[in-house]
């Protein structure tokens, strides 16, 4: 995908959100904008209130082209979005699965057709360069939708302070990693696993410096993976 490309998918985010944020949508009420009480981002609500779409949620979904089960269906023409929300498919997987088809739905909804998605959007898919265009164009789309810049910026800034770098990791990160993640982690461990570790365990650590707080996972109902890629995107863990 282009740069200028990739810039319109992160400005199309940018206008629908606005739309929502505006107190004449319906989405959030004037007492949450007032505290900006914004995340995660209600993306069903803004389907609906938007977009007049349904959203449907069953255990499974199997297409009746393959036969195969499948995370999400838009049906276009009536204005139906289906996302599986059986065993496996985690909340976080679910809401961007969602954003996903919303985009779709912006981008194709003069076609009279049913879109089908094989699987659950978990975040990695971005870095997938055999993906069809339109698909990886959705799944950026997601990301900037379920993740404003902004707000992530911010999120991580209340729980961390500063950028994260991978080589400064010393003994005093690993004791808040461990404590905030509930796992055992050394300096060498995390050096040698890498910086997507880094941004993973950063995604999911609950303590950091004295402070309690929820997830930057939670706080924006999103998967890991897709956090992970959010950070790196935003120089914020690198």
């Amino acid at each position: 995908m282009s740069v200028q490309r990739r810039a319109e998918v992160t400005a199309l985010a940018r206008s629908t959100l606005i739309r929502a944020w505006r107190p004449t949508s319906g989405v959030w009420s004037s007492a949450e904008l007032a505290v900006r009480h914004l995340t995660p981002i209600p993306v069903e609500k803004i389907a609906k209130q938007l977009f007049g779409l349904d959203v449907e949620w069953v255990p499974s979904i199997s297409s009746e082209h393959t036969g195969l089960e499948i995370s999400a269906c838009l049906d276009i023409p009536r204005h139906l979005i289906t996302i599986a929300n059986g065993p496996g498919h985690t909340l976080g997987e679910q809401h961007i699965t969602l954003a996903h088809e919303i985009y779709h739905y912006i981008r194709h909804r003069g076609l009279s057709q049913t879109v089908y998605r094989e699987r659950m959007m978990k975040g990695n898919e971005i870095d997938d360069w055999t993906r069809p265009l339109r698909e990886r164009e959705a799944d950026w789309f997601a990301v900037d939708f379920t993740m404003p810049e902004g707000l992530v910026t911010g999120a991580f800034h209340d729980r961390y302070g500063v950028p994260i770098p991978l080589d400064l990791v010393d003994e005093q990160l690993v004791y808040w990693l461990e404590s905030g993640t509930k796992r055992r982690l050394s300096i060498s461990d995390i050096q040698s696993r890498g910086i997507n570790y880094l941004r993973y365990l950063s995604a999911v650590n609950t303590w950091f410096a004295g402070k309690h707080f929820d997830s930057l996972v939670d706080h924006f109902r999103v998967t890991p993976t897709a956090m992970g890629i959010r950070l790196r995107e935003l120089h914020l863990v690198r």
